[in-house]
């Protein structure tokens, strides 16, 4: 008989619990991540609990279209945000790509989304690299992302990304 344990994330264990979790083969890490989702509960690595014993189960299929389509939201979030800040990007237009570092074998994918702002006339104004997942992160420009220390994340699976996204929103 398969038993599942869950073990409570505390202060003085999620260093520890998280280097056990890297230690996984990636399928047991996407099973348990999956698991968590369809009832039994997922903490994340920062201690914050979230509950899904009354949602639905999902499937694979359904959870990485969820997380893809959430990382889109937020980025285009994030670049509206971006526009607000940076008068010269006023009127243009968002064209954004979902994260697609999530996948089967990374549910939580790099946390970076690809957006285009777009004038007018159909040229690109400004190459973005906006986070999936932090309104204070938000964007930057691509030739400045690549000098940050965020885009050593960039096409990897960055397991400190919350299952699921969260909602981003304009306050």
């Amino acid at each position: 008989m398969d038993q599942t344990r869950v073990t409570r994330v505390t202060p003085d264990n999620k260093l520890q619990l998280l280097t056990k979790f890297l230690s996984l083969d990636k399928n047991v890490q996407t099973k348990t991540i999956a698991s968590a989702l369809i009832g039994i509960g997922f903490s994340a690595i920062y201690g914050v609990s979230y509950s899904f014993e009354d949602a639905p189960e999902l499937t694979e299929f359904e959870l990485i279209e969820y997380q893809r389509t959430m990382s889109q939201k937020n980025g285009e979030i994030n670049a509206k945000l971006f526009q607000q800040r940076h008068n010269q990007f006023h009127g243009t237009y968002i064209s954004s790509d979902v994260d697609y570092s999530i996948n089967s074998d990374c549910i939580t994918g790099d946390g970076w989304s690809k957006v285009k702002l777009v004038d007018g006339v159909g040229k690109v104004a400004a190459d973005l690299m906006c986070s999936t997942v932090s309104a204070s992160l938000g964007c930057a420009l691509r030739v400045d992302f690549n000098q940050q220390k965020h885009s050593i994340q960039e096409n990897t699976c960055n397991l400190q990304i919350p299952v699921p996204l969260p909602e981003l929103s304009i306050y």
